[in-house]
C-alpha cells in the first residue's frame, strides 16, 4: 500500500522509530489481558479490511522488544533499502505473527530484501545504531508530548461557553 501511495503520487516515505511499550524487556512479554480485551473489536475490523485488500493480518500475544528490529531498519535505510526491509519486518509480525525481537527473523528480513544479515547482525549487534535510534524515538515522544499540549490548550478554547447576556 505504501508502494502504491509513492508511485502514484509521488509521496516520500519516512518510517521513524517509536516504542509503543518502552517498558518491554529484552525478551518480549505476554500481551496483558486488558490490553487484548480492549482491542478486541478494532483487531476484528483491521483485519477484515486486510483481508478486502487480499492481505493476511495476524494479531500476535506475545509482544517483541522492537529495539533491534529498529536498529536493523537504521542499518538497512544507511544501505538505501530501508523502505522494503520495513515492509518485510512489518509482514513478518502482523502477516505471519513472527518475533521481530529475535535475530533469526531479522536476519532471514535482510536476506529478503537483498541485505548482508551478517554485517546487519554485527553491526546492530555492536550497537552502532543504538544512540541514532534512541535520538530519533526522544524527538518522537517529545513531537507527541507537543501535540497532546496543543491539543490540551486548543480545546477549551474552541469550545468555551459565551457568558450569558
Amino acid at each position: 500500500m505504501v508502494a502504491t501511495l509513492i508511485e502514484k503520487h509521488n509521496a516520500q516515505v519516512e518510517w521513524r522509530p517509536f516504542y509503543l511499550r518502552p517498558d518491554t524487556p529484552p525478551e518480549g512479554m505476554e500481551l496483558p489481558e486488558y490490553v487484548k480485551a480492549r482491542a478486541a473489536q478494532s483487531n476484528a475490523r483491521l483485519k477484515q479490511m486486510a483481508n478486502a485488500a487480499g492481505l493476511e493480518m495476524v494479531f500476535p500475544t506475545h509482544i517483541p522488544n522492537t529495539r533491534l528490529a529498529h536498529e536493523a531498519t537504521e542499518y538497512a535505510l544507511q544501505r538505501g533499502n530501508g523502505l522494503e526491509f520495513h515492509r518485510i519486518v512489518f509482514d513478518k509480525f502482523y502477516g505471519r505473527g513472527q518475533d521481530i525481537g529475535k535475530w533469526e527473523v531479522l536476519r532471514a528480513a535482510a536476506e529478503e530484501a537483498g541485505l548482508d544479515a551478517e554485517e546487519m547482525q554485527r553491526l546492530v549487534g555492536a550497537g552502532t545504531y543504538t544512540a541514532a535510534v534512541q535520538s530519533e524515538v526522544n524527538q518522537g515522544v517529545s513531537d507527541r508530548r507537543d501535540r497532546r499540549a496543543d491539543l490540551c490548550f486548543e480545546r477549551p478554547l474552541r469550545h468555551r461557553r459565551r457568558p450569558a447576556v
